[in-house]
């Protein structure tokens, strides 16, 4: 389960009671552009190599009172879907992913980000508005 935590360094959830996902919070990141080549050249391609994974959404949040995108107070929200619950701890329990797990500790140690953790449960609201 350690490995898990330090594969994704995220959290399991649930949305909607189908569909599930790992959600890792890249903040401190040094050079955004830099992580983003790495991240979308190296990591991506290697998860997206699993069968289990739906798709993977990466996110630049940056906060409202900056107007660069280059500051270290921007992070990065890195979403990857599961099929299935099954699929997800498939893909956790694999030889592969602890080869993956290579580029999260290069990340951290590298200083290129830091890897934040949470526990969480996401509630999905929707607008219904009145077609006619």
């Amino acid at each position: 389960m350690a490995l898990a935590l330090i594969l994704y360094s995220i959290f399991f959830m649930m949305v909607g009671g189908f569909m599930y996902k790992t959600i890792a919070v890249y903040s401190h990141i040094q050079d955004l552009n830099e992580f983003e080549v790495f991240y979308t050249s190296e990591v991506i391609p290697r998860i997206l190599d699993f069968d289990e994974v739906k798709h993977i959404r990466f996110t630049t949040l940056i906060p409202t009172d900056k107007v660069a995108s280059q500051s270290e107070e921007v992070s990065v929200l890195i979403e990857t879907y599961y099929h299935s619950a099954e699929a997800l701890r498939s893909v956790l329990d694999s030889e592969d992913s602890k080869e993956i797990t290579k580029y999260f500790l290069y990340i951290q140690e590298s200083g290129m980000a830091r890897i934040e953790s949470f526990l969480g449960n996401e509630s999905v609201f929707d607008s219904f508005l009145d077609e006619s």
